[in-house]
């Protein structure tokens, strides 16, 4: 299966920084409330799925690059923020290479496929030909952590059902 490494959606250099894990996701609380996504949110609800958190600088935006367990990789983008902090979106994007051999139109149709089958994310082709898959979280009025933690893990999950679809001998 061809994950992208995160970096490969960078326009320009970027700066890596690792968040330490232990100590952030031992304050995992499934029944807190979430008001607002912040890098703490993200480490202990990755945690809690035995993923990892790295703070990435693309130009001017921040993200975050989790590698989850299989060497499943997104972003998690912060969205909606005041002050640069207290944010209420969190989008998590990831990218797929099309299949050596599979031509533009059994690549399009996979995606609509899943758009049909999964609505749990957005699926969807670059103008460079990437799939992306797509999922989008807001906080407002609240959200549990457990949920959190839960959309996140159905998240890994659609990743890596569309790349097992895509790349059937790599699954085997």
């Amino acid at each position: 299966m061809k994950f992208l490494a995160p970096a490969a959606l960078a326009i320009a250099p970027v700066l890596a920084l690792t968040i330490p894990q232990g100590a952030a996701a031992q304050g995992y609380m499934p029944n807190r409330i979430v008001t607002a996504f912040d890098e703490q949110t993200l480490v202990q609800a990755a945690g809690e799925l035995d993923a990892t958190v790295q703070k990435v600088r693309q130009g001017e935006v921040e993200a975050y690059a989790i590698t989850f367990q299989g060497n499943v990789k997104a972003l998690a983008y912060l969205y909606a923020c005041e002050n640069g902090t207290a944010c209420s979106g969190l989008r998590m994007v990831a990218l797929m290479e099309r299949p050596d051999g599979m031509d533009d139109a059994a690549f399009v149709s996979a995606l609509e496929d899943r758009n049909r089958q999964q609505r749990l994310a957005k699926f969807y082709r670059t103008p460079a030909g990437k799939a992306v898959a797509e999922r989008y979280l807001v906080a407002d009025g609240g959200i549990a952590m457990a949920n959190v933690r839960t959309e996140m893990a159905l998240f890994r999950n659609q990743i890596l059902q569309f790349a097992r679809a895509l790349y059937p001998a790599a699954a085997e």
